[in-house]
């Protein structure tokens, strides 16, 4: 493809005019019109200008490809919503890509509404090669099968040395959530949104302290008291897992029903 062509392709994907793609940039829309009908070409220093309007880079201008040009466009959404703040926009990407997976196959189950967004559904997709699972309220996920073959031991003796233990006692599960919601949570926020007397909190923070998942620290702030995070020297592997695992159970909690399908052209989805 030519410039000219590749120029007139973007404009019309823009849905811009000439005469509003030359005031964009600050040419005449005769100008538009000579590049995109390939009587002439822009000026050299035009090219970085106009890959910055149609946001493409300046070889996919000249060629009409570039392998970079979906990453480029990726991190710039997700960027745009500011550092840290783009997870909204992540994971939104994040469902078109866990559909692309089953060559679409799940949206015959109504994946999408009417206006083309993503729905709330779980939907699941399994092959010999991995899976992924996702849900627009917030949560995805996508591996490979032998990823779970190299899980170290470490991570499992931390899971079942740790980890798990402890969370099988409900009240230690539930303080735990409030400090992933919110780390650095202190002692009067827990009794707050927990609704619970002192003695229990106190209980149940010890019991935390004392398995390790837990450190309690003096607050900046006297009137709040002590604050909790997840423990070092294992925090972030510990907090990673505890996110991994509650989000997991949390996506199964509205889950129902699962849209799961084979990953391929051709398979149709099943409920499961």
């Amino acid at each position: 493809m030519d410039m000219g062509k590749t120029l007139a392709a973007l404009r019309k994907a823009k849905e811009t005019t000439q005469d509003e793609m030359a005031a964009a940039i600050g040419v005449t829309p005769q100008a538009i019109s000579k590049w995109e009908t390939g009587v002439n070409l822009p000026d050299t220093e035009m090219v970085p200008q106009l890959a910055e309007y149609f946001g493409v880079s300046t070889d996919f201008l000249f060629t009409g490809e570039d392998s970079r040009n979906l990453t480029d466009a990726v991190n710039r959404h997700v960027m745009a919503n500011g550092q840290f703040q783009g997870f909204g926009a992540g994971i939104e990407l994040f469902g078109y890509m866990h559909h692309a997976l089953s060559s679409n196959n799940l949206l015959l189950n109504n994946a999408y509404n009417d206006s083309g967004k993503l729905q709330d559904d779980v939907t699941f997709i399994s092959s010999n090669e991995g899976f992924s699972t996702f849900t627009n309220l917030g949560f995805g996920i996508i591996a490979e099968r032998d990823f779970f073959k190299n899980i170290s031991d470490a991570t499992v003796d931390l899971a079942c040395e740790k980890i798990l233990p402890t969370l099988a006692v409900a009240d230690n599960y539930k303080v735990i959530l409030r400090v992933l919601a919110m780390d650095d949570v202190s002692y009067t926020e827990l009794l707050e949104q927990l609704a619970w007397d002192d003695g229990r909190l106190r209980a149940t923070l010890d019991a935390l302290i004392t398995s390790g998942l837990l450190t309690e620290t003096a607050s900046k702030h006297k009137a709040l008291g002590s604050t909790y995070h997840i423990a070092e020297p294992d925090e972030v592997r510990t907090h990673m897992l505890l996110c991994a695992i509650t989000s997991v159970l949390g996506a199964h909690e509205r889950s129902f029903p699962v849209f799961g399908c084979c990953a391929g052209y051709g398979d149709f989805p099943i409920n499961s």
